[in-house]
Order: C-alpha cells, then sequence, then structure tokens
C-alpha cells in the first residue's frame, strides 16, 4: 500500500513539476495508524509524509498525503514553511494536477475532513464549485491495479500467478501494464467466482486499509460474542484480536461496546 500511495504522489510531483522532480521526489512515506486530529504530517528532519486517519475516504487520505508533501516541498523552495500564499499555490498545483489525472475528485475536495484545511484552500482560491479542472482527455493509463479480496481458496494460485500479499490492506494485490490487462482477464474470468477481483484501470486512487484491533477483556461469558465477531484467541498474548477494514472502525467499536474491557488498540497488520 505504501509502494501504491507513494507512487502516485510522484505521479503528481512528475506531472506538476517536470523541471524540479528529482529536486521533489525525495521524501519518505508512512502510515501512521492512529486516528487523531490531523490528518498528516511532515517531519522535515527526516524528510518524512506521516499519513494518519486511514478511515478516511481514499480521496481524503490522497489529499492529506498532498498538503504534507507541499510542506515538503515549501520547505525545499524556502527553507521553511508557513500556510501562506505560497503555500496555497504550491498546494493548489498538486491538487489540480490530481484532478486532472483522476487521481482524486471534487467531490473529494468537497467533503474533505479537515473543514479548517477545506475552509482555507476555498477562501484563498474560490469556492470547490467553481474550480474549472477536467479529466484530461489525452489522458494516458500507464498501469492497471488489481487487487483480490475473501481470496483464501485460491491464495497459492495467486502467489503463483505474480500476486503479492499486501498485508496493509488485507488482500493480493498485482500491477500491470495497461497493454497486459488483455492477458490477466482470463485468469480473472477463470477464479471470478472463487474470490472478489477489483480492478483499477482508470488512473483513480484506491486503497482499502486495515488495522489490527487488539482487545483485552476479562469477561469469559463475551467468548462466544467475540468468535462471532470474527475475532481470534491469542493464548500467549492473552487477547482477543481482529483484522478489521479501516473504513468500519466505528462500528466495530459500537459492535464491542457493552464488552467489558481492560484495553483496547489498534495498529498495523504488518
Amino acid at each position: 500500500m505504501l509502494y501504491y500511495i507513494r507512487k502516485k504522489m510522484l505521479e503528481v510531483v512528475l506531472h506538476a513539476y517536470p523541471d524540479f522532480y528529482d529536486k521533489y521526489k525525495n521524501f519518505y512515506l508512512e502510515c501512521s495508524y492512529k486516528e487523531v486530529k490531523k490528518n498528516s504530517k511532515y517531519y522535515f528532519e527526516l524528510k518524512k509524509v506521516t499519513i494518519n486517519n486511514l478511515s478516511g475516504e481514499p480521496g481524503h487520505v490522497f489529499i492529506s498525503a498532498l498538503i504534507a508533501l507541499t510542506e515538503h516541498i515549501d520547505i525545499i523552495n524556502r527553507k521553511e514553511t508557513h500556510p501562506d500564499r505560497d503555500f496555497f499555490m504550491i498546494l493548489r498545483k498538486l491538487l489540480s494536477v490530481s484532478l486532472s489525472r483522476n487521481i482524486i475528485k471534487i467531490e473529494d475536495l468537497k467533503s474533505y475532513s479537515d473543514q479548517k484545511m477545506r475552509n482555507r484552500i476555498q477562501k484563498e482560491f474560490s469556492s470547490f464549485s467553481n474550480w474549472t479542472e477536467k479529466v484530461d482527455q489525452d489522458l494516458k493509463i500507464t498501469y492497471v491495479y488489481i487487487n483480490v479480496y475473501d481470496s483464501f481458496m485460491i491464495k497459492t494460485i495467486l502467489k503463483n500467478n505474480s500476486y503479492m500479499y499486501d498485508k496493509e490492506q488485507a488482500c493480493w494485490t498485482k500491477e500491470l501494464l495497461y497493454d497486459e490487462m488483455k492477458d490477466e482477464e482470463a485468469f480473472i474470468e477463470e477464479y471470478k467466482n472463487k474470490a472478489t477481483f477489483q480492478i483499477v484501470a482508470d488512473n483513480s486512487f484506491l486503497i482499502r486499509p486495515v488495522y489490527l484491533m487488539k482487545l483485552k477483556t476479562y469477561s469469559k461469558e463475551d467468548a462466544p460474542l467475540l468468535r462471532a465477531l470474527e475475532y481470534q484467541y491469542d493464548r500467549v498474548k492473552n487477547l482477543w484480536q481482529k483484522i478489521v477494514l479501516a473504513c468500519e472502525l466505528d462500528q466495530e467499536y459500537k459492535n464491542i461496546k457493552n464488552i467489558p474491557k481492560q484495553n483496547v488498540t489498534i495498529s498495523s497488520n504488518t
């Protein structure tokens, strides 16, 4: 997942600043698996972009990454960064390219979870409804991404067909050149009833991150409920754990609301 996000970010940098690509491309990326107020953060000493709040919509996650990337570019240009006009001009360019390349949509900006940032961008550049960016009609799709879910029955077959298991999304993935997709269609057709195949072939940004939820409880009476909710008991660590889709995190907290808990944590599945 990190490879995929970073590759999309670099695609934006390349098309926004082709003459300065080599200057701006050197940054690290991490996902923190935290649900906090700030969606993203840039650590200039480490040149590191950190993305929080993976439970948000995929478009929101990418916008937050672009905001941190703006800080990275701003510091390279001026040795410091401030949320001023220069900062927002960089962000505007990155957003414009992302829209024109169909990575995000204007609806993602309109619904972006950080209301303060959403309002500030519109204060600088007018309401999102007035933005005129359209998907580039000459956009050439270079890569196709295939994600495979619910694939336990064919995991060995997927591995033998060059799919890679992505623990951060709990699925098998494969990256293909666009021209190679026709050869893959026969494979998908053969196994489509044994797994769920999701094909991203329009250059849009799509991730389905997961959290590993860990629950400690002294209540033995709730064991049947936890098993029904698909938790597994780790006898060594003396806790229950379950892989939870990030987008379903709030619902999962509701599911275990009435279980007496000593501790509940979320972390990466890696």
